[in-house]
């Protein structure tokens, strides 16, 4: 069923094969075609996305046994029928079973610390090896850039407290489930940027609660959120990054359940996968620079690991100097 209107509708019964044969095939979604009109199909996130205007409606289903899942955020009931029971009006929508797990990284730190754009985080001590790991990461990326350009401090981000474990646990359950559908995970690392208070939304709350009509990176949030291969440090920085009062700068290192990727192009007017196929986008099949992590699994595919603070001579001269915005094609080939 969809919800329109304040209430739910039926789908037409050829569109409802359509959606059987993908859900009991398990894939996490579809395209569906109505009347010319092409939809995105999210089972995971009980999202119907139509793919040329972006907006959406939820989506429910009642099993064969009678059980009713709907999405939390809708509690607007099914109208009765004649012979059939009203489901409540508190439904919860289906979740996976969750395992127990250590929540807190095992790593070195020196402290507990607050950095000036309010981010509450792990401090890691200069002569760790996760302190090493990620500068190291960090500088390769940036010595294209900027040679001067220097860490001021590393922070590991946590994950305690009822909320924040559970976008852990979240993000686990996602990477297994894409594990399974698809064979590979393809969990990569990537950087995102922006203006302080960006990096400390999203490090805090993640893309899922950001209601702005555009990201801090300057990409739209009814597509999705751009972040960079973990080589190319530099252009996160180059191309989204603020400094702060003290003229220091701010990028987060994520992981990120890529799965089957498709190639888009820069001015693609995509607004989520062209099949059930893919999972999300970057902009070379071969050696991608950037990932395109789609509107419908940006809370999902995307954990903050660590955030990097760095001055840079060269942008804090308003230089512009990196590696341009790779060009593509738009194709269809798997990754």
């Amino acid at each position: 069923m969809f919800y329109s209107h304040s209430e739910w509708s039926d789908y037409p019964y050829d569109n409802f094969q359509v959606l059987k044969t993908a859900f009991v095939s398990g894939f996490p979604s579809t395209i569906l075609e109505i009347q010319s009109h092409r939809y995105l199909i999210d089972f995971l996130r009980m999202l119907q996305t139509d793919l040329t205007s972006g907006s959406e409606r939820s989506i429910a289903w009642i099993d064969v046994s009678g059980k009713c899942f709907f999405p939390c955020s809708v509690h607007q009931p099914i109208a009765e029928e004649k012979g059939e029971t009203q489901p409540p009006t508190s439904n919860k929508r289906v979740r996976i079973s969750q395992e127990e797990e250590d929540v807190i990284p095992a790593v070195d730190v020196a402290c507990i610390v607050k950095l000036d754009f309010n981010l509450i985080g792990m401090k890691l001590n200069e002569e760790s090896v996760d302190y090493k790991k990620i500068k190291n990461i960090f500088m390769k990326g940036m010595r294209e850039m900027d040679k001067k350009a220097k860490v001021t401090a590393i922070h590991c981000c946590l994950y305690k407290g009822a909320k924040r474990i559970e976008r852990l646990q979240e993000f686990r359950r996602y990477m297994r489930l894409t594990e399974l559908l698809r064979g590979d995970a393809n969990v990569a690392y990537g950087w995102y940027g922006g203006s302080p208070q960006a990096v400390e939304n999203f490090i805090l709350h993640g893309f899922g609660e950001l209601e702005y009509g555009r990201l801090h990176d300057g990409s739209s949030s009814k597509v999705g959120a751009y972040l960079y291969h973990e080589d190319y440090s530099h252009v996160a920085s180059a191309s989204h990054s603020e400094p702060d009062i003290d003229n220091e700068f701010h990028l987060v290192l994520c992981n990120v359940i890529l799965g089957y990727t498709e190639q888009i192009s820069e001015g693609s007017d995509q607004f989520g996968p062209s099949s059930g196929s893919f999972d999300n986008g970057v902009d070379d099949l071969r050696n991608p620079k950037r990932y395109l992590v789609w509107k419908t699994h940006m809370r999902t595919h995307i954990l903050p690991r660590y955030a990097v603070s760095f001055t840079a001579t060269k942008l804090s001269q308003g230089s512009t100097h990196a590696a341009s915005s790779p060009s593509n094609k738009c194709t269809r080939t798997v990754k």
